[in-house]
């Protein structure tokens, strides 16, 4: 145990610890996860990865999922040094795509309502069509929503929507670098990942099959022990 290592663990749009859950009781012989739930509620890119790097230790590794990945793209601009490895999970470097917002406009009268239920239902074609059924990842994703707040969610849309093409930064990347998608996630597509992991030196590109863009609950297993492996490296 005085061996693990401090994995700072980003969740998603919508998300809280309970994003990593899976992976933190699994890996935790191996891994100090620290999901920074307080210093993720600014409202720009830069001011989360600034709090984020105020609470996290001198230095760590690095995951982020979703939304968590521009956070962690970010991170890697403002302290490389700080950072031993990266993981960067169904997400992209592109940034914001003309009508984003627009486009998910309900989704956020939704946050607004406090309407979490609602939101997970409206979110099931992100899920691949074999798990779209499955209550455990549907109660786990609504009970994320729930403990991440309103607040936070709101200021996190609006982060999202002003975020940064981070193409240009990713052939700075220097360190042991995981990047993984589900193969069928419609959200942040395959290609994305690929175009990541081309850019990055050294990464290394992981798709699940069956797996759409809820990856840290579609394929536990599967990502837990890419994780695993990512550790080592």
């Amino acid at each position: 145990m005085a061996n693990r290592t401090d994995v700072v663990a980003i969740p998603g749009l919508h998300g809280s610890w309970l994003n990593w859950l899976p992976q933190i009781a699994c890996l935790q012989d191996d891994a100090n996860f620290i999901v920074p739930n307080d210093a993720y509620t600014k409202d720009s890119i830069p001011t989360l990865a600034t709090a984020i790097l105020e609470e996290a230790p001198t230095s760590f590794a690095l995951a982020g999922y979703s939304m968590g990945g521009y956070v962690a793209l970010e991170i890697m601009r403002l302290a490389p040094r700080r950072v031993e490895r990266l993981a960067l999970i169904s997400t992209s470097a592109r940034g914001a795509a003309p009508g984003e917002e627009g486009s998910r406009a309900a989704e956020r009268k939704l946050v607004e309502a406090g309407d979490f239920q609602r939101l997970i239902e409206g979110a099931r074609d992100g899920v691949h069509p074999a798990r779209q059924d499955d209550l455990f990842t549907n109660r786990m994703r609504m009970l994320s929503a729930e403990m991440a707040g309103s607040e936070a969610i709101l200021n996190r849309f609006k982060a999202a929507f002003g975020r940064i093409d981070s193409r240009p930064f990713l052939g700075a990347i220097s360190c042991p670098t995981l990047v993984l998608c589900g193969a069928e996630d419609r959200i942040c597509p395959p290609h994305l990942s690929r175009e990541l992991a081309d850019a990055i030196p050294n990464a290394r590109l992981v798709l699940l099959e069956r797996c759409g863009h809820f990856s840290l609950y579609e394929a536990a297993a599967r990502v837990t022990d890419e994780l695993s492996r990512w550790l080592r490296e």
